[in-house]
């Protein structure tokens, strides 16, 4: 290093695969990058056909791997969630306030014992599949149990907000659109209930796409992704090893592994001074307290 000239200061992000024990090939990707440092985090679904198996193998993880939340599910038909929709319908029903609160509270809460039962720990951290967590009604109740069941050490909540963008910044206009809808569905609220609550949340959320493209192409969106971090921010991930039969996004989770699991990630991190963390750490100082196991 010259003279006069410092050490760039890394941008710290937290990195979650979400949809953890839908099916054995998530599974299998997700504990090959939290073992080689690739991610910093895991969103679990309690229903999932692999979650049994999985939440084994979580629970034989060396202590502090990763950080472990519950991706809550109201909208894919496993096995014992029971206030499923289809993810317009449910859209339109909450924003309706036609969602029955005390079923919402009471699945919201079989969900959680899940969680605790099988890992033999609360989590880390709370989202939702399609991130209906931050729906109305869903995330009144979501927070309100959160409240109720913790007592300083609480969990961190997802928020949905993307970074300020334009559509000339390079990025699709598909993934431009899907991300300002995310965003529209209720990151605002969501952020003023965690607030009043002292309930932390990452920055904001990056990794949003139309699930379309190339390895190539999406290393060009990490870096882009990258190149606009910031600390705090959550980079969203959907990897598996394999293609599985009936999965929608078969195709991307497979590209993803391929890219996050290759030789481009170190490089695309040390170009952009990115380190990747446990948010819980991260956060600890905004209103949540470290979460020991």
């Amino acid at each position: 290093m010259s003279a006069g000239t410092t050490a760039r200061l890394p941008v710290r992000i937290g990195v979650c695969i979400d949809d953890f024990g839908l099916h054995q090939a998530i599974n299998d990707a997700a504990l090959e990058l939290v073992g080689n440092g690739r991610v910093s985090a895991l969103s679990c679904m309690i229903d999932g056909p692999a979650w049994r198996d999985g939440a084994a193998a979580l629970r034989a993880l060396p202590p502090g791997s990763a950080d472990l939340g519950l991706h809550l599910n109201f909208t894919d038909p496993c096995a014992t969630t029971r206030q499923i929709r289809s993810l317009p319908a449910l859209i339109v029903t909450a924003y309706g306030r036609r969602l029955d609160a005390d079923a919402i509270a009471t699945d919201l809460r079989a969900q959680f014992d899940a969680f605790e039962d099988a890992i033999g720990a609360p989590p880390d951290f709370v989202d939702g599949h399609q991130h209906i967590h931050q729906l109305p009604v869903i995330r009144e109740a979501l927070v309100m149990e959160i409240v109720r069941r913790y007592g300083k050490q609480r969990p961190w909540l997802r928020n949905t907000a993307a970074p300020a963008e334009s559509r000339s910044q390079g990025f699709s206009s598909l993934g431009w659109l899907k991300r300002k809808f995310i965003t529209m569905l209720g990151a605002g609220r969501m952020q003023e209930l965690a607030r009043a609550a002292g309930l932390a949340q990452n920055s904001r959320l990056i990794g949003v796409y139309g699930f379309t493209g190339s390895a190539g192409d999406y290393q060009q969106r990490l870096a882009r992704w990258f190149a606009q971090a910031r600390d705090g921010d959550l980079l969203m991930c959907h990897p598996a090893v394999a293609l599985v039969p009936d999965d929608p996004i078969a195709a991307a989770r497979l590209t993803e592994y391929q890219v996050l699991s290759g030789a481009t990630l170190p490089a695309l991190l040390d170009r952009h001074a990115i380190e990747i963390v446990r948010l819980s750490e991260h956060l600890s100082g905004s209103g949540a307290e470290p979460r020991s196991r």
